[in-house]
């Protein structure tokens, strides 16, 4: 037996194409103004991420050395005065 559609089942399947449709849309049309006030919203690439990793990593070793070297300095000079 075959299944017919009714008039109500293809007036309810054009409305829901139709609110997918709008919805489509109003989404594009959102993230098209977000660009325009925000710029350019680009993915991160993941050699950015990498970059930025590395530079963070570096910059901590760097504030570390720098205490520990000051200590050891401070430790020197306190020996020398004495």
């Amino acid at each position: 037996m075959k299944n017919y559609k009714t008039a109500d089942d293809i007036f309810r399947e054009k409305e829901d194409n139709e609110r997918e449709f709008q919805r489509k849309r109003v989404v594009k049309d959102i993230n098209k103004s977000l660009d325009d006030v925000f710029g350019s919203r680009k993915k991160q690439t993941k050699g950015a991420g990498l970059l930025k990793f590395l530079f963070i990593l570096l910059l901590i070793l760097f504030l570390i050395n720098f205490i520990l070297g000051n200590i050891w300095l401070l430790k020197l000079f306190i020996k020398d005065l004495f």
